[in-house]
């Protein structure tokens, strides 16, 4: 895998391995599929997401990451194959959207962040000099440079 499939697969990996990992908290009866949803969004979700900001977003890779929560929704709801459910049913059952729509709210809300910091002075060190550093969201981007001794 090459260049920016490899971050996306990676994290479906991750996610993939954190959900084996709570095979014994999806089998449990006693916990109730509430808290199993919590747990899911929790643990396995976010990191499935993780850094979904900044990806590419194709129908190929929302397709897959799709099948994944599908499947992964499917084992904890305890659907198992003769059972013909639509995927909207079990979106509907776990209070969930598309992971795509997921994704997209992810990207505005970073982009939102990103152009809500304004403006801002930071101190930094360099070459035992603390100077602050302006920043201003002008499209030019400006910086100026206060040194002090």
């Amino acid at each position: 895998m090459e260049g920016p499939r490899r971050t996306w697969y990676r994290e479906l990996k991750k996610a993939n391995g954190a959900f084996v990992q709570l095979y014994p908290v999806w089998r449990n009866n006693k916990i109730s599929i509430r808290t199993k949803l919590r747990i899911f969004r929790g643990n396995v979700k976010a990191v499935l997401l993780y850094g979904s900001e900044t990806w590419k977003v194709a129908k190929t890779t929302t397709s897959k990451l799709q099948v994944f929560v599908n499947r992964c929704l499917r084992r904890i709801l305890n659907i198992h194959w003769p059972e013909v459910i639509s995927n909207e049913e079990i979106w509907r059952r776990a209070e969930e959207t598309e992971i795509s729509v997921q994704i997209w709210r992810r990207k505005w809300n970073w982009i939102g962040h990103t152009l809500r910091k304004g403006h801002t002075k930071d101190k930094r060190t360099y070459k035992g000099h603390t100077y602050i550093e302006e920043r201003t969201l002008d499209r030019a981007y400006t910086e100026e440079r206060t040194y002090i001794h």
